[in-house]
């Protein structure tokens, strides 16, 4: 056996712990010292959800914003319209995103950053 990935949590210490006990070390490649892995996705996803909290404030007034934008047809055309007042083309349609899915979060800054400068006369004559 080479080696058992998780994510981590503590509790998984215990079952790393208890399977050691159980299984020969010679069962193990380098006597088990490569055994327990920390899933390297999970360590990743903490590290940005932590980046996040930095800027929460932006993240969530972006995500209001694009929320009122994307809410209605209606708005959404207005929207629209005011691109093509600054000579944009409305080819990146404002996505709004998933709160449990960070990716999603950067998609939906990327998008508004496109749009950044019709995102704030927009929302200055219409009053959000």
């Amino acid at each position: 056996m080479s080696t058992l990935t998780v994510d981590n949590c503590s509790t998984n210490d215990a079952l790393i712990n208890y399977l050691i006990n159980k299984i020969e070390l010679v069962s193990f490649v380098l006597n088990d010292e490569l055994f327990h892995m920390r899933c390297c996705m999970h360590i990743l996803n903490l590290i940005v959800k932590d980046g996040k909290q930095k800027i929460y404030t932006s993240i969530g007034n972006i995500r209001e914003s694009v929320g009122y934008w994307v809410a209605t047809p209606k708005w959404e055309e207005k929207f629209k319209d005011t691109c093509q007042q600054f000579s944009m083309t409305y080819e990146k349609k404002l996505a709004q995103d998933c709160r449990r899915s960070w990716n999603s979060a950067y998609l939906m800054v990327v998008f508004a950053l496109t749009y950044e400068e019709v995102l704030n006369v927009v929302l200055y004559i219409y009053s959000l």
